[in-house]
């Protein structure tokens, strides 16, 4: 496994090494040295003949030439500067040779490209490259390129964090990436960080992959067309069968997608995936481990597949403890001193993983949010745009600020608020992860039993209404934390099923084990342990 951390590479393999750089929101950048250089008419003749952009645009974007060392040749090369400027500010500079290797500069901030050519309009086209931008600019519209194109499976976009205030700014927003798959990811992403309702995507004519090349294989007034035809994001509720078409296909070709796995959770990975866009809940006694099973979930969905969480916990509201315990669970390592002869996590551990958990994990401060259903999922709506979270943890559901109306009818009251979370889900691309406790009837005379969908406290709409569902309960007579999953929505995510795990106490993480045979069932509903074949006939019953 490896990753490539020099600011504009994506160059890795596997996910979740840290580098120990400071925190993104702490960082010391490193301003690129001004540059004295002209700008040839070589370069102005190759802007022109071979990109069909104009000299007065290539100088507008500052653009200038010369020598500098590529590590992809290993040599000095001739290349072309594209300097990045911010209030007048030299920022970041990219440079590209006629190999078309690129590198930006090295510890310099990522920030969108053209900014300070922006003029003081409502609306900003976002394109997947400098020439791109310089194209739009060429057929008189405003437009920044981002800086480091666009890719598959990451979409960490630090540029937009570091120009949130300023491109939240416009009401209008136009995306203009490529035609290819990595372009429409990007695209994806910076709808749902940015707003759907604000953004609209520019496509471009059949054998054009991007702004330029309509430029150069059409004119500048195609260009224009693009962008006078450009097509809205669907409206909230509103979906037309050509909305979903590329959906439609890739289904047919592809099948259904299933979420991702978690590697130190084999046997939960055989019933459950995780995916963005539902709604989780996890019930269970208090004190039986729910709200540690879901931060073990969030460490290794973090590590694993990169998620960023949203964390809203009354639960830990102590919120440098609870970073502490995701420690633990991250290094298998005891944070405090115990009277057991342990492995402890040092400063180095604790400096060595910033940058990842400043990443990964965004708390929301229990003494000053707006603790109505409504006002965290609007704080989970921000983080979404300015931080990009893929997951949203509201820890509990009794500590959440209910109306007035849940005295009179909470069964009503519940099923609204959890249609209002399944919504967010939904229109933002974003899970949620609610932790709910039960009701006092899984509690007879001391002896707590196993809770399921329909004792969570005030509704059965937490059954009804919810993708998935997980009992955590932990097991007297075995010793063992017992995990059942109760609710499966969707086919292609999982099914029903329970697996076992053992606590230690030490670090807070939870590890996978064996049933223990106590000659009693372990199956919480049929009398034997589900089996994956069990689960999909389930499912689809």
């Amino acid at each position: 496994m490896w990753k490539c951390y020099n600011p504009g590479c994506e160059w890795e393999n596997g996910s979740g090494i840290p580098n120990r750089n400071m925190s993104q929101s702490q960082r010391t950048y490193t301003k690129p040295e001004g540059t004295a250089l002209t700008l040839s008419e070589k370069v102005i003749n190759y802007f022109r003949d071979e990109r069909c952009i104009s000299p007065e645009t290539v100088r507008r974007f500052n653009v200038t030439a010369g020598e500098t060392y590529m590590p992809q040749t290993s040599r000095n090369v001739m290349a072309i500067h594209f300097n990045y400027y911010r209030n007048g500010e030299l920022v970041n500079i990219k440079y590209r040779d006629g190999a078309k290797n690129f590198k930006m500069s090295a510890g310099a901030e990522l920030i969108f490209y053209g900014i300070d050519n922006v003029k003081q309009n409502d609306y900003i086209i976002i394109t997947e490259g400098e020439f791109d931008a310089m194209s739009f600019a060429d057929a008189g519209y405003d437009a920044v390129s981002v800086p480091n194109g666009a890719s598959v499976s990451s979409q960490r976009l630090e540029y937009l964090e570091n120009c949130y205030d300023w491109i939240n700014g416009f009401k209008k927003i136009y995306i203009a990436t490529d035609n290819d798959t990595p372009g429409v990811a990007l695209a994806t992403e910076l709808a749902r960080r940015l707003g759907r309702e604000r953004c609209w995507r520019i496509n471009f004519p059949e054998g054009c992959k991007d702004a330029n090349d309509v430029l150069i294989k059409r004119d500048v007034f195609e260009l224009a067309n693009c962008y006078n035809t450009a097509t809205p994001y669907p409206l909230e509720s509103v979906i037309s069968a050509s909305d979903v078409y590329a959906d439609l296909v890739t289904e047919m070709e592809n099948g259904l997608t299933p979420g991702v796995t978690l590697s130190r959770f084999p046997s939960l990975s055989e019933f459950h995936t995780w995916r963005q866009g539902m709604l989780t809940v996890v019930t269970g006694a208090p004190g039986s481990g729910k709200s540690s099973w879901v931060d073990n979930i969030m460490v290794d969905l973090a590590r694993e597949h990169g998620w960023v969480f949203g964390v809203w916990s009354s639960e830990k509201p102590n919120i440098a403890r609870h970073l502490a315990e995701l420690y633990q669970i991250f290094l298998d390592k005891s944070f405090y001193k115990t009277t057991f002869d342990t492995n402890r996590i040092n400063r180095i551990d604790i400096d060595s993983y910033k940058e990842f958990f400043d990443r990964h994990f965004k708390f929301i401060d229990t003494g000053t949010a707006n603790l109505t259903i409504e006002g965290l999922l609007e704080k989970g709506r921000q983080l979404i745009g300015r931080y990009g979270i893929n997951c949203l943890i509201l820890d509990n559901w009794a500590t959440i600020e209910h109306s007035g109306s849940v005295k009179s009818n909470k069964h009503e009251y519940t099923g609204l608020a959890l249609a209002k979370t399944t919504s967010f889900c939904r229109q933002n691309n974003c899970d949620v992860i609610l932790v709910a406790h039960p009701n006092k009837g899984v509690n007879h005379g001391g002896k707590v039993r196993k809770a399921g969908g329909y004792d969570v406290s005030d509704s059965s709409h937490f059954f009804n209404l919810t993708d998935n569902g997980f009992t955590v309960y932990r097991n007297p007579e075995t010793g063992l934390t017992d995990v059942t999953k109760w609710k499966n929505r969707w086919r292609e995510i999982g099914g029903l099923g329970e697996c076992y795990f053992k606590y230690n106490v030490l670090t807070g993480r939870f590890n996978e084990a064996e049933p223990v045979n106590t000659g009693q069932s372990q199956n919480h509903f049929y009398g034997q342990k589900i089996t994956r074949e069990d689960a999909e006939r389930f499912a689809t019953s």
